[in-house]
């Protein structure tokens, strides 16, 4: 496998897109061109250029603005922007789960902008000593692990980083002992995922949300064999992982991760997991945007009908022609206008690049070329955090997933 993506061209591309999205607002980048800087687009914007190895204009404001809105003793992040939001019965992005989500972002930026020593989530050390995490993960509404595994998520990162705290309680050890024998009761054992919801896409996007807390202390992922075997069979005919065509900035990161540390951790399949994420990395790096940036939905662009037919690519190139009848017969599938987490003061078009795609794309592209250099000429020297969270780097556990030992 020979690829053509140069990473350094998509690298210039994506500083490019930052560029174009700087306000002069006091969170100087915007989740999308056209709107206000705003505090989601300010931290996506960090962490995208942490990724490129980039310093960011404006980053001195945003950790500023940020530090003003920490309190010191709850750990968590105000953002004023979501005190619009009306918070009905039927909403699925609740307060508590905005507020969580606000304080993760927040807190990654931070680090990503190299703080230290920021005060511990009050929140996991209350669970832990009233011995309520297994309790409060239960009582989770999983017939949507999606949404409720980002609730998961948050709260075993804010249980590890309390125990890296000099004075960890011993509360908080039994506390991920208790978060750990959660998930390894409630596992499936048939795809490795969680929850009464029997959508494989929704399973599997809530499975990568728990999978990431395990690599960040090097425990073993169980059922990942299965995992991966259940991605697998997501791809839709473009190959990515959405019906329709185009993917999902979400949807296709999620895969990408259990695809990529499926491939490296079992020999089960995985020259076919590492053929097929070849074309999914190639995918994606034809389908940036004009601007520089990645939209929610991945464009068909000419330039990649034109690599396919010269590859003699035929099944992907019929794939890629199916993918655009879809969108032309369901230009919405493309088209229509998302809240990104149901707020309205963050809309955002999902064929139009913004802050949080860009970063995801970006690192989809570099958790496939880190991990698998062979199939690329040209080398991919991103950076991919190790934090315990979102785009963090498959390398990290490699070798306790070994599933062939």
């Amino acid at each position: 496998m020979n690829s053509s993506i140069n990473f350094n061209t998509l690298r210039t591309d994506m500083i490019r897109y930052l560029a174009s999205v700087k306000t002069t607002d006091a969170f100087p980048y915007s989740l999308q061109k056209g709107s206000p800087g705003s505090f989601y687009g300010s931290c996506f914007a960090v962490l995208t250029a942490e990724l490129l190895n980039y310093d960011l204009p404006g980053a001195a404001q945003i950790k500023k603005e940020i530090y003003a809105r920490l309190d010191n003793t709850t750990g968590l992040v105000e953002n004023e922007e979501l005190d619009s939001q009306i918070f009905t019965e039927n909403r699925q992005h609740s307060a508590q789960y905005l507020l969580l989500q606000t304080s993760y972002f927040a807190r990654s930026a931070l680090y990503a902008l190299n703080e230290k020593d920021l005060p511990p989530v009050k929140l996991a050390l209350d669970l832990a000593e009233n011995s309520q995490i297994f309790d409060w993960l239960d009582s989770l509404n999983w017939n949507n692990p999606w949404l409720v595994s980002n609730l998961d998520m948050f709260l075993g990162i804010f249980l590890l980083e309390w125990q890296k705290e000099e004075n960890c309680p011993p509360s908080i050890e039994v506390g991920i002992s208790e978060y750990f024998r959660w998930h390894e009761e409630k596992q499936s054992n048939i795809d490795g995922f969680w929850g009464a919801n029997t959508d494989p896409l929704e399973r599997m996007a809530g499975g990568y949300h728990i999978f990431v807390i395990y690599d960040a202390i090097n425990r073993k992922i169980p059922y990942l064999d299965e995992a991966v075997v259940a991605t697998r069979k997501l791809k839709w005919a473009d190959n990515l992982y959405v019906y329709g065509g185009g993917g999902g900035a979400c949807e296709d990161m999620d895969a990408i991760d259990i695809l990529v540390r499926g491939a490296e951790a079992s020999s089960t399949n995985r020259e076919a997991t590492k053929a097929e994420l070849f074309i999914v990395a190639e995918r994606l790096a034809f389908g940036v945007n004009k601007d520089g940036g990645y939209s929610w939905r991945v464009n068909l662009p000419p330039s990649w009908f034109i690599h396919l037919t010269k590859q003699k690519s035929w099944n992907e190139l019929v794939g890629s022609l199916k993918a655009l009848a879809f969108k032309l017969k369901n230009r919405s599938h493309y088209k229509s206008i998302n809240l990104y987490s149901s707020c309205d003061v963050y809309p955002f078009k999902l064929n139009i690049s913004d802050t949080w795609s860009t970063w995801f794309r970006a690192s989809s592209l570099a958790m496939i070329a880190q991990t698998s250099p062979e199939m690329f000429e040209n080398k991919c020297n991103w950076f991919l955090h190790q934090r315990p969270g979102l785009g963090l780097d498959p390398k990290v556990n490699t070798k306790n997933n070994k599933l062939d030992e």
